[in-house]
């Protein structure tokens, strides 16, 4: 007999492990600017690592939600999360090749 809802397990691991991501940025970048004055939040590093949490907690949230609203809320938010990746990709890797 089975006991574990591995599914439910995966998918609130996929909310908590955003959220430790986006907490744990907020906190190093918050640190960094009390040490050097400036906000590092326009730093590509940055809005990677914030936007990569803010996908993998909207995702986990519309796993793991009851209602179709839910789901389809927290799935909006995952699909501009990634637009936003794909956006940061883009012009990161359009950085790097004009500098070769």
């Amino acid at each position: 007999m089975n006991f574990i809802d591995w599914g439910g397990l995966a998918a609130n691991a996929l909310w908590i492990l955003g959220l430790t991501i986006g907490l744990a940025t907020w906190s190093l970048g918050y640190c960094t600017a009390q040490r050097t004055g400036v906000a590092p939040w326009a730093q590509p590093a940055y809005r990677l690592a914030l936007w990569s949490g803010a996908v993998l907690f909207s995702s986990g949230l519309a796993a793991t939600g009851h209602r179709w609203w839910e789901r389809a809320g927290w799935g909006a938010l995952a699909v501009m999360g990634i637009f936003q990746l794909w956006q940061l990709a883009s012009a990161w890797r359009a950085r790097k090749t004009h500098v070769l």
